[in-house]
């Protein structure tokens, strides 16, 4: 090529290659490098190790082999009538990352057009590229977690229909969609009331709503199949409305739902089963035990030599054990059907334990105990809390402690630790007995259990009571812990908190009973509806040797009758009779009685029907108490004569000071 002049078209190209402020490179028409600007020269060049003047006049091949693919490209196009030739390269500077480059090359023209040299504009697109490899990962990975899903995607443009996204199990597991490939065209793929529904339920959202719906899909693969579908539309970048369909099969979720549906109905189904069936048994055993216990009571209070006297109490003693288990196994069966009811009410501190701890003062002087109860100053006081519940525990370990001690002695101790409302009361109880080891220890709780076998043959019981005590325990938000060594005797802690009373309530003091008239009962006119003769010859043998005016019904439309024609100072009902049953004959007595506007009349239910739903359903029906078979001779007489103190309260129009616990 014919050289330059200082005035020619390359030296003012070379001129303006050197001055230029970006990256550009001058070649001849042959490819050698003419000028580098400074820039690229200060960039690349000089962190690669080579210096300007190297590379001024080399060709460009040779300067940066790697080029001479890219080199040999342009020149043929623009050498094939090309005006401007674009495209892209990549740089590695021996030190820091390597760079991306867009590259243009045009021909720098003469005055008449001719071209004289080759001018090389380059431009950094690294932030581009890395951009644009980010977005493919990103696709990729999008690609690769929506094609695993398990539910079945796609997205779809509302306005105009096409599917922008697409997994492989949504194009083969709907009918409509079989064979659907992005850029397809919903109204292209579905049967038009298919359509139709899902125009409905885009309209139904707006931008950021979305919707969810459960149907069995017909056609396809998944045809019976239940699908969870779930819409949601929301406006992508550009403000276009987009829909996100999400398909989800659910069918074995639903097919073990509706399993778990039909075994729980089962289960409650049997649950009651059980109940009634527990119900029916505790009635039918309540019945004849109610008998014994009854004509035992009453013989008891006959003229007795002194065998004949040990003979009654062994037979009351042994009826009241099978009155105890009677009652532990119900109690079970409402823990393990999950009805166990508690009845926070206000309550004595003192007055209950104190009524725990006399309840085993005769056992325990029998056996030459010493039988303890120390209650701290500051436990003292008025509680809110199931107090029959709490005495059923104490009861249960204080029974265990005396009748597992035999040298010694028990002590029950009850101390508290105060909140602002509340206290957490310590209850222990502790024994010189028999203790256990370790191993007892961990089945101490669990149901039918004792320390071992020599002594369930020693001592008996069912080993009802601890596991009955820890659940009671548990369900009043407390805890119920053990401890001990063999020969040692034991240590049962109870750990309840529960709420401070607002002071003492006279209503449950014990503590000064009303004084009764002499021979309170005589002459009392008691209605006793009860339709099985040996309950009834039961009460007549026990209430007649009190003096009582016994009337005796057999069923509900006969206690009516009677009351109709008699005044009566207390009416004892029985639950289960024919032609009308307890419930409604107490009713309808308090009907009557409503009408008249007569004084009501205490009633008491006396029934085999021991468990809370059937209290409940004497207390709503308008009875005034509750008492289950078997009846002891001292609580019937106990209940008798409460009511004939209200009679005389009532005769003399005084309003008693205080009412004995035994209403409760």
């Amino acid at each position: 090529m014919e050289e330059a002049t200082s005035h020619g078209p390359v030296e003012v190209a070379r001129l303006f290659v050197a001055s230029a402020p970006i990256f550009m490179t001058l070649l001849d028409l042959d490819g050698r490098i003419l000028e580098i600007s400074p820039v690229l020269v200060k960039v690349f060049i000089e962190r690669a190790g080579v210096t300007r003047d190297q590379l001024i006049g080399r060709p460009a091949a040779q300067a940066v082999p790697d080029a001479a693919a890219d080199m040999e490209m342009m020149f043929a196009r623009l050498a094939g009538g090309e005006t401007s030739v674009a495209f892209e390269r990549s740089l590695q500077p021996s030190e820091g990352r390597v760079v991306h480059l867009r590259c243009q090359a045009d021909y720098w023209r003469d005055g008449e057009g001719r071209p004289v040299a080759v001018l090389l504009v380059h431009q950094d697109i690294s932030a581009e590229i890395e951009a644009r490899e980010a977005r493919a990962e990103s696709e990729a990975q999008l690609r690769a977690v929506v094609d695993n899903l398990p539910a079945q995607i796609s997205l779809t443009d509302v306005e105009s229909g096409r599917i922008s996204l697409l997994n492989a199990k949504m194009s083969t597991g709907f009918a409509h969609y079989s064979g659907a490939t992005v850029g397809a065209r919903l109204q292209d793929l579905m049967e038009p009331a298919q359509l139709d529904e899902l125009k409905r339920i885009i309209a139904t959202l707006d931008a950021g709503g979305a919707s969810e719906i459960e149907r069995r899909v017909e056609g396809g693969v998944c045809d019976g199949r239940v699908m969870r579908m779930k819409h949601v539309i929301f406006n992508d970048m550009r403000g276009r409305r987009q829909l996100l369909w999400i398909a989800e099969d659910v069918t074995e979720l639903r097919e073990s739902a509706e399993a778990l549906k039909r075994a729980a109905a089962e289960a409650e189904d049997a649950n009651r089963a059980k109940s009634e069936f527990l119900a029916n048994m505790s009635h039918e055993i309540r019945t004849p035990l109610n008998g014994v216990m009854g004509v035992a009571g009453a013989l008891a209070r006959t003229r007795l030599s002194g065998a004949q006297a040990e003979m009654v109490s062994l037979i009351e003693t042994s009826a009241k054990t099978l009155e105890t288990l009677l009652s532990d196994i119900l109690d079970l069966a409402r823990i393990e059907a999950g009805k166990m009811e508690l009845r926070p009410e206000p309550f004595d501190l003192a007055t209950s334990v104190g009524a725990c701890g006399a309840l085993f003062d005769a056992a325990a002087q029998a056996k030459g105990l010493d039988l303890e109860v120390s209650i701290a100053p500051d436990a003292l006081g008025t509680y809110v809390g199931d107090a029959a519940r709490l005495r059923q525990i104490l009861s249960n370990l204080l029974g265990n402690a005396v009748k597992f001690t035999h040298v010694g002695g028990v002590r029950l101790t009850v101390a508290a630790r105060r909140g602002e409302t509340s206290s957490e009361l310590r209850f222990e109880v502790r024994d010189t007995g028999i203790g256990f080891d370790a191993e007892t220890k961990a089945r101490l709780f669990s149901r039918f259990e004792q320390a071992d076998g020599s002594i369930t043959r020693r001592f008996g019981g069912s080993g009802l009571g601890l596991s009955i005590s820890r659940s009671l325990a548990e369900a009043m938000g407390g805890r119920l812990e053990a401890d001990a060594e063999p020969g040692e005797g034991a240590v049962f802690t109870l750990t309840l908190e529960l709420p401070r009373g607002e002071g003492a309530l006279d209503l449950w003091d014990e503590a000064a009973p009303p004084e009764p008239a002499a021979d309170p009962l005589e002459g009392m006119r008691v209605l006793l509806a009860e339709d099985h003769p040996t309950n009834r010859r039961v009460v007549e043998l026990i209430l007649g040797a009190a003096g009582v005016d016994l009337t005796c019904v057999e069923n509900g439309v006969e206690a009516v009758a009677a009351f109709r024609s008699r005044d009566f100072d207390l009416v004892l009902m029985d639950m289960q009779m024919p032609l009308l049953d307890g419930l409604a004959a107490v009713e309808e007595i308090r009907r009557l009685e409503a009408l008249s506007g007569a004084r009501p009349t205490p009633i008491h239910m006396l029934t085999a029907n021991a468990m809370p739903e059937h209290v409940n359903a004497s207390l709503a029906a308008g009875a005034d108490g509750h008492l289950s078979k078997p009846i002891l001779a001292d609580a019937l007489l106990e209940r008798v004569g409460e009511a004939a103190a209200a009679r005389l309260v009532a005769a003399n129009s005084v309003q008693p000071a205080r009412i004995s616990s035994t209403l409760r």
